[in-house]
């Protein structure tokens, strides 16, 4: 390696992780509000639109979790929030034993295609999923 590079590489700082979690964390909602036993949250993206975070599935062979940004271009803020809302209702026809559980939601799950609802339909089925979660 050059001296020139091995000195810049040397110089060069680390990227700082732990600052950009603090502002993450802020943004992140828990979705239903006021729902302890759901796993759902809900979070703006830096840059523009949101995602959604399902902790409800994940792959046999993978320890990814189960989430989704949406940020498409002719879509309101809040018609992107609703839309993932929908996603999230949507992947509780998912069973979470299944071998490609988390793929199955993220990719097969098509935000486009979902049948319209308003957001209080949503918030209703969300609430009596989670109520119907046994604990543990």
């Amino acid at each position: 390696m050059p001296k020139a590079k091995a000195k810049a590489k040397a110089k060069a700082k680390p990227k700082a992780k732990a600052a950009a979690a603090g502002p993450r964390e802020e943004r992140k909602e828990p979705w239903p509000p006021e729902c302890p036993r759901s796993k759902w949250f809900l979070a703006r993206v830096k840059g523009g639109g949101w995602s959604a975070t399902c902790k409800m599935h994940t792959d046999s062979d993978s320890a990814l979790q189960c989430k989704k940004q949406f940020r498409p271009r002719g879509f309101s803020d809040e018609a992107m929030r609703v839309a993932l809302m929908n996603w999230l209702v949507e992947g509780t026809r998912i069973g979470s034993d299944w071998p490609l559980a988390r793929t199955e939601h993220v990719l097969s799950v098509d935000i486009r295609s979902l049948p319209e609802r308003t957001e209080a339909e949503l918030e209703t089925a969300a609430r009596a999923f989670w109520a119907a979660v046994p604990d543990g």
